[in-house]
């Protein structure tokens, strides 16, 4: 037996004790303890879609900065927003970084899904992930700054719970890798 646990360790004893670790809602409950009437949003439906985007150019991704007044202010997430009635998650995604970014883009294939919910958001999000490509150069039309980073540079940065996801698991560093 070793000294060290490894993700999948830890990731097991969580389920065993009825808490999906991919579950930003339960992981929240977990280590605050609050919450207790989280209810995991695999068994919720009427979850919103508001898909994102990993957005990749010379080995770096792109990263919005949260502007004052939104919920997360300062905090730092990939791309992308709350779809409207009817919009697929890449008609929502291609509209979002239009308005967003003021950029036309290439939306390409489905890389990871993140689920939030109450007590860290005020209602259960959906939250599909897409690497992407801009048909152009990006502009803070929202967040209050956009930055390229490595994948090293983003796991440093103070991200949003469904952005930190996705680097902290490793996702961007193996798009980029690619």
């Amino acid at each position: 037996m070793t000294d060290r646990m490894t993700r999948e360790d830890v990731e097991r004893g969580l389920r065993n004790l009825g808490i999906d670790p991919t579950c930003g809602g339960c992981m929240a409950v977990f280590y605050t303890g609050i919450g207790a009437s989280h209810t995991c949003p695999d068994r919720v439906s009427g979850a919103r879609l508001a898909p994102s985007a990993i957005i990749v150019r010379d080995g770096c991704v792109l990263l919005a900065r949260r502007p004052e007044g939104k919920s997360f202010a300062g905090l730092w997430e990939t791309p992308g927003g709350k779809a409207e009635e009817g919009e697929d998650a890449r008609a929502t995604l291609a509209r979002e970084l239009r308005e967003e970014l003021g950029c036309e883009s290439v939306i390409g294939e489905g890389v990871a899904e993140a689920w939030l919910s109450p007590p860290v958001t005020s209602q259960c999000y959906r939250i599909p992930f897409y690497v992407c490509t801009l048909l152009g150069e990006p502009r803070p039309l929202v967040a209050s700054e956009l930055r390229w980073c490595t994948a090293e540079e983003a796991v440093a940065l103070p991200l949003t719970p469904a952005s930190a996801h996705v680097v902290e698991r490793g996702v961007v560093a193996r798009v980029l890798a690619t």
